[in-house]
């Protein structure tokens, strides 16, 4: 989780700026949507995924700038659309939450153990430890391996 720190800052900001083309996973826009900050971004991979235009934020096309500059003066201009933004973040990130994708990848591993169709299953586990982001392997394994031990006869 996120230091309190800066919890703190994103609390106490009206805008999360992103200057970068390109996220993979964006953690930081996460951090700020559900810290009730709407986003501006440029609109690339990774920021076209979470940030939904003129709902939880705006997505500037074409890197233009000058776009840019007039969706923060715009926001500043208007509370009321800043407002909706606000109230807005929270609904756009439910499915990011970690108990929702810990849920949906148990039912995953539940499914796959009662078929017994363990190729996928070791599949899976290499996709999870080597590419969900550090924090959540550990989490992970032991999840897995608390599967492995409920439904395998040893």
């Amino acid at each position: 989780f996120p230091h309190s720190a800066l919890i703190n800052h994103y609390k106490s900001s009206d805008l999360y700026l992103n200057l970068s083309r390109i996220e993979s996973f964006g953690i930081t826009f996460i951090e700020a949507l559900a810290s009730r900050v709407p986003i501006i971004s440029f609109a690339g991979k990774g920021a076209n995924e979470i940030v939904k235009d003129k709902i939880n934020g705006f997505l500037i096309k074409d890197n233009d700038v000058s776009e840019f500059i007039n969706k923060i003066l715009q926001i500043k201009e208007n509370k009321e659309m800043l407002n909706n933004m606000q109230n807005n973040c929270l609904r756009s990130i439910k499915k990011f939450d970690l108990d929702t994708c810990s849920n949906k990848l148990i039912n995953i591993y539940e499914n796959e153990i009662k078929q017994k169709n363990w190729i996928l299953s070791v599949i899976v586990y290499f996709l999870i430890k080597y590419y969900l982001p550090d924090i959540f392997i550990y989490f992970f394994k032991k999840l897995i391996f608390l599967f492995l031990f409920r439904y395998v006869e040893i």
